[in-house]
Formats: C-alpha cells, sequence, structure tokens
C-alpha cells in the first residue's frame, strides 16, 4: 500500500476530482496521497477499495460499408421509386 498502488486503483475509480467528492475529501487530499506527501493510511486504503470501479467503454468495431459509395444513392433511389 504505496502512493503508486493509492493511484492506480484511484485511476480505476475515476478522476481525483470524482474519487474525492465520494471519499468527503478534497482533491487535494487524494493528490497528496498520490504523491506520497500524505501517507495512504489503511482507512484511506479500504474506503478508496469499496468505491465500485468505473466501466469502460467497450471498443466499437470498426463499420465497413457493403456497398460503394456510388450504389448508396441508386439505391436510395430505387426504394423511393417503389
Amino acid at each position: 500500500m504505496n502512493a503508486a498502488d493509492y493511484k492506480a486503483e484511484r485511476e480505476r475509480r475515476g478522476t481525483q476530482e470524482e474519487v474525492a467528492a465520494l471519499l468527503g475529501v478534497f482533491r487535494v487530499t487524494i493528490a497528496r496521497r498520490e504523491t506520497g506527501t500524505r501517507p495512504v493510511i489503511r482507512e484511506a486504503w479500504l474506503a478508496l477499495l469499496a468505491l465500485p470501479k468505473k466501466r469502460r467503454r467497450a471498443k466499437r468495431p470498426n463499420v465497413r460499408m457493403t456497398c460503394a459509395p456510388e450504389q448508396i444513392s441508386t439505391n436510395t433511389q430505387n426504394a423511393q421509386e417503389k
């Protein structure tokens, strides 16, 4: 339980501002724990671990066109004619 571990866990849970708000402390307190200026006591570590991890956004698959661009206008015109 050192400053680097604290920072890694905090990053999994949000920004310094978000985590500070959830823990009821100032953002600078989080920053000081991450730099080692302020020691990370057991209670602070456990409180951080009790916060839910942020969901990572799933990567969107690459969308490929199934027809050539010039066919799009033709297909649209054909659909309008029907």
